[in-house]
């Protein structure tokens, strides 16, 4: 089961920088549930350092570069997961700008091959 999510994780990477093809819900989600973990568990991890060792000023400089790191690294393929998602739906990637518009990117995608490729085998 951990491969499983290695690969998928290995994928994800591979395709950041792939803005004409289209991607699942199943993918979309994915992404959000495991960023949101690994945010978490960033945040707690650092907190219970910072209160165990009685730190401060430093080590929030230490968790922000980290974070700012980690969100600079993940920009590029999220907005193009974004992209790739508004394609499944069947519509055109800048939709992910307009604030209201980006929810529909939680709709199912469209079946079968439309005007941005295939559907992405889960």
């Amino acid at each position: 089961m951990q491969q499983d999510h290695m690969n998928w994780y290995k994928s994800f990477l591979k395709s950041g920088f792939d803005f004409s093809s289209r991607t699942s819900l199943k993918t979309l989600l994915k992404f959000l549930v495991l960023h949101t973990l690994l945010m978490c568990v960033v945040g707690f991890a650092f907190g219970l350092i910072e209160g165990v060792f009685q730190l401060c000023g430093s080590t929030l400089k230490i968790v922000e570069r980290f974070i700012f790191i980690y969100k600079v690294f993940f920009a590029i393929p999220a907005i193009a997961l974004g992209v790739r998602r508004a394609h499944d739906v069947g519509l055109p990637g800048w939709i992910i700008v307009v604030p209201f518009l980006k929810l529909s990117i939680f709709l199912p995608g469209s079946k079968g091959v439309n005007k941005y490729g295939a559907p992405e085998s889960c």
